[in-house]
């Protein structure tokens, strides 16, 4: 009889699909090592940072206190110090004197405001 060709066909049949699937899920895996690999060969910038402790010695200048009207007498040279030092922790040492003006300004406009308040 015909009856066991046939199952043997078919059971030949069910094996080449399941290694066809098998294959093919090897090759997407692999497709993506491969994709995951090359992204992190070109990330150049992939790298683990790591927070440190920033000491800035800064000599000491003396300055002499000005009077803000409603605040009282501000250390614009202590201001500027503290704000540098923030600065400097967050990375930025680029910045230009008119900007480390404009922050000491917005420090003492905002010690304004709140003494209103």
């Amino acid at each position: 009889m015909a009856i066991t060709p046939t199952k043997t066909a078919i059971q030949n049949i069910a094996q080449l699909l399941h290694k066809a699937t098998e294959n093919k899920k090897k090759m997407e895996e692999e497709k993506k090592k491969r994709e995951l690999e090359a992204a992190r060969s070109t990330n150049y910038l992939s790298r683990t940072v790591y927070p440190r402790p920033v000491e800035i010695i800064t000599p000491a200048i003396k300055s002499e206190p000005v009077s803000v009207p409603g605040v009282g007498t501000v250390d614009k040279v202590a201001i500027a110090q503290q704000i540098a030092a923030a600065l400097v922790a967050q990375g930025r040492s680029n910045v230009s004197q008119e900007e480390l003006e404009t922050l000491i300004n917005a420090v003492v406009g905002m010690a304004e405001a709140s003494k209103k308040f």
